[in-house]
C-alpha cells in the first residue's frame, strides 16, 4: 500500500542534498506561519499546511507530496495545462495543493516569487513536478528528478532561462563564438584559398606564434618579400616550442611539419588589395582579437577542439567520412566524473584527436591539488595521448602547449600497432577513449571496429585501471561475429560497469547515437554481478538551430540524478536505470534490459478484456461466431472470488522465458495463402492481430490457442490470446505456456503485462531478439511463485463487469432500434449515378498535423489507415489543426479509398478527405460508405485522390421513382441489418 510518510523522507533528502534548510509542515517564516494559519484547503479559514516550505534566495519553495502517483493532478482541460481550483483537486492532488498554498502565501506576504512542487510516488517511481507562481498567475514546468536547480547556486539561473525566457550566458558566449568561427572560416576560404584540413592549422600555427606574447604580434607583420610574414610566424612557433621545452626533437619537428604550409603558400604572404595586408596578418589580427582570448579564458573547454569541428562542419568536410567525431565538453567532464579522477591517476587516450579528454583530465587533477609540484607533474608526466592523424597530432599538441602543458606525452602513432604489453609498462591508470568510427567496412578493415580499439585499449592498461569509452550503440551489440567474439574476450579478462545510452543529438548533425561504456582492467567479469545501465536520452541538452546542443539549467540536476544512481547513492525507475546480470551474447544497453517495472493498473486489464470482447463482437458480426461455440471448462462461470487490489498484492521479476517457450513464425504472404478458416496473425495491434485467414498449411507450426499466446515483435510490440489455433508470420512470436493448469484468463492476465513492456522498443529497435530475457512483473504467492490463481480470478471479474456494461449497451441498441420491416432486396430496387458533390454538401481535406506535433488528448486522429475506423491516434487540441464531425472520411493515399463514418468531432490528416451532410444520418452515411469503399479498385500507390479527382466521383446508389437518391431506403435497410446482427449478438451472449 502506497504511504505517504516514504514520500515526505525521500523528498526531504532530495532537499537536504542540494543544502536547502526546510521546515516541515509550517515555515520558520513569521509572515509565511501567519498566512498558513488561514490557509486551510477546504476554505474553512483554518490553518493549512504544506509538507514542507523553504526560502531560497528571494524564493519561497512550497512542497505537497502524495502517496500515489494518481494524485499527482487533476486538470480542467483535455491538454493538461489549467489546473483545478476545486476543494476536491486542492485537497486531493498534490500540484493542486501545492498551487493552493503558493497563492495563500503571495496573497498574504510580501514575497513576491513561488516556486510550487508537486510530489507524488516513491524513490524509485516518481515525479517531482514544479509551478512558478507570481502575481500574474502560474506557470506549469518540467519534471525535474531532484532540486538541483533549485539550490542557492543554481535557482536565480534557473529562474531567468525558465521563467523570464532568457537566453543563459553560456548559450550567448557561444554564438559569439560560433558566429566568430564563421567568418574566420570564410575568410579563411576567401583570402587564403585553403582547404578543409588546411584552415584549422594555420589557425593552429597562428595561436602557437600569438601564444609567445613577449616576442610576437601582430605588428610584426608587414608584408615584406623577402622576410615573409608566414617565416616570420613559423621561426615564433619553433622558438616558442623550444621555450616550453617541447620534447623529443621528433615530435617538435612533426608538429613544426604541419605548418610549413604557413611561410610556403605564396598567396598568404602577398599583400591582397581587398585587405591592404597579406592574408596571414588579417587572419593573425582576426585571431588575436577573437579567438585567443576565448582559449586562454576557458580553462575547461576544448575551445580549438570546438573550432576545428565548426570548421569541418561548415566546409562540408571528411569529418564523419573519416570517423572523425569531436568529443563535447560536458561528455569530458562527464568521463573524470564516472572514475572519479584523483590527482595521482595516470590518464591515457590513444585517440586523442584534439587532446579534449586530457585537458579536462587535467584541469580535474590540477583543482584537487595546492601542490605546485604536484601541479606540474601532472602536467608533464601523467597525461597521455597518441594519435594517428598528423593534422590532428599538431592540433592536440597545440592545444596542450596552449594551456601551458609542452611536455605532454602525446606520441604521433597507429593505436593498434603498438603492443599492449609495452604500453601498459607506463601503469596507466585511467583510459578514455573516443575512437575513430564506421572504420570497418569489410572483411580486409575488420580490425578496425570500435570494440577492437576497446579490446587494445583495456590491454593496454594497469591492472584495476579504470576505463570510459564513448562509442555507437551498435558497439555495444556486436555487429559482426567477429565483434561478438571480442565482447566474449574482453569479459573473459575484463569487467563490465555499465552503459550509459546517451542523447542522440550529443554529435551534433553527425548522425550518431551514442553511449558510454565503462570497464574495470584485467580483472575478469563477475557474471553474478549486476551491472547499471541507464538511459541519459533526456540529459538537459537541447539543439539550438545554427548553434548545435547547448546546455539548459535542466542539465544540472539530471546529471545529479545520473551520478547518484551510478555511484548507488540513489535509485530509480527502469525506465532511467536497469541494474542487471550480462552475458557476452547480450546487447549491452539499456534498451535490451529494460523492462516496465510499474505495477499495472486495472486500466490495462480492461484494455486487454475489451479488446478481446470487441474482436469477438466484430467476428460475429461478420458470421463467424461459430468460432465462439466451446464449452470448455475455462469458460464456464466460476463465482466472483473478493480478491484484493493489485497495489495491495505482492510482485515479482520473471523472465518470459521463466513462463514461456518462445517461437519464431514463418514467412507467410497474406495475399497468397488458400483461404480457409485458420486465422494467420500479423503484427497488427488490431483486428486481435487477425490478417487473415487461411487453409491448413504444410510444414507451418499450428500453435494450440489454449496455451500460447501471439506476440508481435516488429513495427509493434502487442501481445494476444487467441481464439482458434492460428499461425504466425515472420513479424510475430508464439509464447507457449511451461506451466501447468494454463487457460485463457491467464493468458488474458500475461497479455497487458506483456503489452505495457512495449515502451522499450521503437521502430530501431525492435523485439526480434532476447525476448525470452524480457522481464514481467507478476503477482505472487507467498512462496515467491506467479500466483495463477489470482491471474485467473482476476479476469474473470473484470470480464464480468464489461460484459455486463456491454451486453446492456447492445439491449439498449436493439430497444431504440424495434424490428424494423423488410426493404426490397438491392437487386430490385432503382439506381442511378450521382458525383459525390451532388450527394455532400462539403468536401473538404484535413489539414496537415505532424505526429511530432501531436500530444496525447482525448480526440481522435484519422489517417489514411483502413484499421480502427481510421483512427490513429487520440490527440490533444491544438491551434490551427482542422476538427471535423458527423461525416464520412476517405483515405486519399495509404489504403486509399478506407471509407468510415464518424459520429463524434476528430482530427483529420490531410490524406483524409471528409464528406459531409448534415441531413443524413447514421444509417444513410453507413450505407454510401460501403459503395464509396469500391474506389480503391481504381487507386493505387501511384495514382492517388486528389482534390480534382474526388470532384468528378460518381456513386450508384438507389433512387426514388422521381430519380432523387433515396434516402428512406438507405436508412431502412441498414437499420434492419443492423438489427438483424445486434439481436445475433444477444442471443449468443445470453
Amino acid at each position: 500500500m502506497a504511504n505517504e510518510r516514504k514520500t515526505d523522507i525521500f523528498i526531504s533528502r532530495l532537499l537536504e542534498n542540494v543544502g536547502i534548510k526546510y521546515t516541515p509542515n509550517g515555515s520558520d517564516n513569521i509572515e509565511i506561519q501567519k498566512a498558513l494559519k488561514t490557509a486551510s484547503k477546504k476554505g474553512t479559514g483554518k490553518s493549512g499546511f504544506p509538507e514542507f516550505t523553504a526560502i531560497v534566495q528571494d524564493f519561497v519553495l512550497v512542497i505537497e507530496n502524495k502517496a500515489e502517483q494518481e494524485k499527482q493532478a487533476l486538470y480542467t482541460d483535455d491538454d493538461n495545462t489549467i489546473l483545478s481550483i476545486d476543494t476536491k483537486a486542492i485537497t486531493d492532488y498534490a500540484e493542486n495543493g501545492a498551487l493552493h498554498y503558493a497563492n495563500e502565501i503571495l496573497t498574504k506576504t510580501n514575497f513576491k516569487k513561488v516556486f510550487a512542487f508537486g510530489c507524488s510516488g516513491d524513490e524509485k517511481h516518481h515525479i517531482i513536478k514544479p509551478l512558478f507562481v507570481d502575481a500574474t498567475g502560474y506557470k506549469l514546468l518540467d519534471k525535474v528528478e531532484n532540486f538541483e536547480n533549485f539550490s542557492a547556486a543554481n535557482i536565480e539561473q534557473y529562474y531567468r532561462e525558465q521563467i523570464l525566457g532568457e537566453t543563459p550566458p553560456k548559450i550567448l558566449e557561444t554564438q559569439e563564438l560560433l558566429k566568430k568561427a564563421t567568418e574566420l572560416h570564410e575568410a579563411l576560404r576567401n583570402y587564403g584559398q585553403l582547404g578543409d584540413k588546411e584552415k584549422p592549422l594555420v589557425v593552429s600555427a597562428i595561436l602557437l606564434a600569438l601564444a609567445d606574447k613577449n616576442n610576437f604580434n601582430s605588428n610584426q607583420l608587414t608584408g615584406d618579400n623577402v622576410n615573409t610574414d608566414g617565416n616570420k610566424i613559423f621561426r615564433s612557433i619553433e622558438t616558442y616550442m623550444t621555450k616550453v621545452q617541447v620534447t623529443p626533437e621528433t615530435k617538435k619537428e612533426k608538429v613544426l611539419n604541419q605548418f610549413i604550409l604557413v611561410k610556403d603558400r605564396t598567396i598568404l604572404n602577398q599583400i591582397d588589395e581587398r585587405l591592404s595586408k597579406t592574408p596571414l596578418k588579417f587572419f593573425t589580427e582576426f585571431v588575436e582579437t577573437h579567438i585567443l582570448h576565448s582559449i586562454k579564458a576557458n580553462t575547461k573547454g576544448d575551445v580549438l577542439g570546438n573550432f576545428y569541428s565548426e570548421f569541418m562542419r561548415y566546409g562540408g568536410g571528411d569529418g564523419q567520412s573519416l570517423g572523425v567525431v569531436l568529443t563535447p565538453d560536458h561528455i569530458t567532464e562527464l568521463f573524470c566524473d564516472l572514475v572519479e579522477l584523483k590527482p595521482t591517476d595516470m590518464v591515457f587516450d590513444p585517440c586523442c584527436g584534439t587532446a579534449a579528454f586530457l585537458i579536462a583530465a587535467m584541469h580535474r587533477m590540477e583543482k584537487m591539488t595546492n601542490d605546485p609540484e604536484q601541479k606540474k607533474h601532472i602536467k608533464s608526466d601523467q597525461l597521455h595521448g597518441i594519435e594517428i592523424r598528423e593534422d590532428m597530432f599538431s592540433i592536440a599538441t597545440t592545444n596542450m602547449i596552449l594551456r601551458d602543458d609542452g611536455k605532454s606525452n602525446l606520441v604521433p602513432a597507429n593505436f593498434l600497432t603498438k603492443p599492449a604489453t609495452d604500453l601498459r609498462k607506463n601503469n596507466f591508470t585511467v583510459g578514455f577513449m573516443n575512437p575513430p568510427y564506421s572504420q570497418a567496412k569489410g572483411k580486409d578493415t575488420v580490425h578496425l571496429s570500435e570494440v577492437h580499439f576497446i579490446e587494445h585499449l583495456l590491454n593496454s592498461l594497469a591492472d584495476g585501471a579504470r576505463c570510459v569509452v564513448i562509442v555507437p550503440q551498435s558497439t555495444m551489440v556486436g555487429k559482426t561475429n567477429e565483434d561478438k567474439k571480442i565482447k566474449q574476450r574482453i569479459l573473459e579478462k575484463h569487467s563490465l560497469e555499465g552503459v550509459i545510452t546517451l542523447n542522440k543529438e550529443t554529435f551534433y548533425s553527425i548522425g550518431v547515437n551514442p553511449c558510454i561504456a565503462v570497464f574495470t582492467a584485467h580483472k575478469a567479469h563477475d557474471f553474478k554481478k549486476r551491472c547499471k545501465f541507464i538511459n541519459f536520452e533526456d540529459d538537459g541538452f537541447k539543439t539550438r538551430k545554427h548553434i548545435g546542443i547547448t546546455e539548459t539549467e535542466r542539465a544540472k540536476s539530471q546529471r545529479a540524478k545520473l551520478l547518484d544512481c551510478w555511484f548507488d547513492r540513489a535509485d530509480a525507475d527502469s525506465k532511467f536505470m536497469v541494474k542487471t546480470a550480462i552475458e557476452a551474447t547480450d546487447e549491452w544497453l539499456h534498451s535490451f534490459y529494460y523492462f516496465n517495472d510499474e505495477i499495472p493498473k486495472e486500466a490495462d486489464f480492461e484494455k486487454a478484456i475489451a479488446d478481446y470482447l470487441t474482436f469477438e463482437f466484430s467476428m460475429i458480426m461478420q458470421g463467424r461466431d461459430y468460432l465462439f461455440d466451446s464449452n470448455t471448462a475455462d469458460e464456464k462461470k466460476k463465482p466472483e472470488p473478493e480478491l484484493i487490489p493489485l497495489k495491495q498484492k505482492e510482485w515479482g521479476e520473471f523472465e518470459i522465458g521463466d513462463l514461456f517457450y518462445v517461437y519464431t513464425g514463418g514467412d507467410l504472404i497474406i495475399s497468397r495463402i488458400t483461404k480457409g478458416n485458420v486465422p494467420v496473425i500479423s503484427h497488427s495491434i488490431f483486428n486481435n492481430g487477425v490478417a487473415g485467414w487461411t487453409d491448413v498449411i504444410k510444414k507451418q507450426k499450428l500453435f494450440d490457442s489454449t496455451k500460447t499466446i501471439s506476440l508481435a515483435d516488429r513495427g509493434n510490440f502487442y501481445a494476444f490470446t487467441q481464439k482458434l489455433d492460428y499461425y504466425v508470420g515472420t513479424r510475430v512470436k508464439a509464447l507457449e505456456a511451461k506451466f501447468e493448469n494454463c487457460n485463457k484468463k491467464i493468458l488474458l492476465f500475461l497479455c497487458p503485462l506483456i503489452n505495457i513492456q512495449s515502451v522499450k522498443f521503437s521502430y530501431g529497435n525492435n523485439a526480434t531478439s532476447g525476448t525470452e530475457k524480457l522481464k514481467l512483473l507478476l503477482p505472487i504467492t507467498p512462496e515467491g511463485a506467479p500466483d495463477y490463481a489470482y491471474m485467473e480470478a482476476y479476469m474473470r471479474r473484470i470480464e464480468a463487469k464489461l460484459l455486463r456494461k456491454y451486453v446492456d449497451y447492445v439491449s439498449l441498441k436493439i430497444k431504440a432500434l424495434g424490428e424494423k420491416g423488410a426493404a426490397i432486396p438491392l437487386k430490385q430496387k432503382e439506381w442511378g449515378e450521382f458525383y459525390l458533390n451532388e450527394v455532400f454538401v462539403e468536401i473538404q481535406r484535413g489539414k496537415r498535423f505532424k505526429k511530432d506535433d501531436h500530444k496525447k488528448g482525448i480526440i481522435p486522429y484519422v489517417s489514411s489507415s483502413a484499421l480502427n475506423n481510421g483512427i490513429d491516434a487520440f490527440v490533444g487540441k491544438k491551434e490551427n489543426i482542422r476538427i471535423f464531425s458527423n461525416c464520412l472520411t476517405i483515405a486519399n493515399s495509404g489504403s486509399i479509398g478506407a471509407t468510415f463514418y464518424q459520429p463524434f468531432s476528430f482530427v483529420a490528416s490531410d490524406h483524409v478527405t471528409k464528406l459531409q451532410n448534415n441531413d443524413l444520418n447514421a444509417f444513410i452515411y453507413l450505407f454510401i460508405a460501403s459503395i464509396i469503399k469500391r474506389l480503391n479498385e481504381k487507386y493505387s500507390f501511384n495514382r492517388e485522390i486528389n482534390d480534382a479527382r474526388i470532384q468528378r466521383e460518381k456513386l450508384l446508389l438507389p433512387i426514388t421513382p422521381e430519380g432523387a437518391p433515396d434516402y428512406a431506403y438507405m436508412e431502412a435497410y441498414m437499420q434492419r441489418i443492423t438489427y438483424e446482427k445486434l439481436t445475433a449478438y444477444f442471443q449468443k451472449k445470453l
